[in-house]
């Protein structure tokens, strides 16, 4: 079911502005983390190949932190897939930028995410940590 609902996301993903793109991409990508390991990369991979650019996945290929690239953090809350608010975007010619915000209150964390559009398609292009609530999901 999930894989339909993915492919569907896929043929839609040409028309959403950036703040359906970021709140799509967090669903589609905390989601695959409930997978078993092959799936959930694949999954995880195939949320990448479709909201990010490509220079944002050569930034999350070459980060060595140790912690997820688009969280900061080691460990996801539970509450993060089903609690994904972007702001409204701002918009700079063929840029703009949301606020994202992950979780409900003690477990939010806030990430400033900046979109380009590739032709008629927004895409993530870089992520940028803003704040976290808890002390358990990092």
């Amino acid at each position: 079911m999930f894989l339909l609902t993915f492919k569907v996301n896929a043929s839609v993903a040409k028309t959403l502005p950036p703040d359906e793109v970021t709140t799509n991409f967090y669903h589609s990508y905390l989601v695959a983390s409930d997978f078993e390991l092959a799936e959930s990369i694949k999954q995880s991979d195939a949320a990448v190949d479709l909201y990010t650019t490509k220079h944002l996945q050569k930034l999350k290929s070459l980060d060595e932190s140790g912690s997820d690239y688009f969280t900061y953090s080691q460990d996801f809350c539970p509450d993060w897939a089903s609690n994904i608010k972007s702001s409204q975007p701002i918009y700079k010619g063929n840029t703009s930028y949301v606020i994202v915000t992950l979780g409900l209150d003690s477990n939010q964390s806030k990430f400033r995410v900046d979109l380009v559009k590739d032709g008629e398609v927004w895409k993530m292009q870089s992520v940028n940590f803003i704040s976290r609530q808890s002390p358990y999901c990092n």
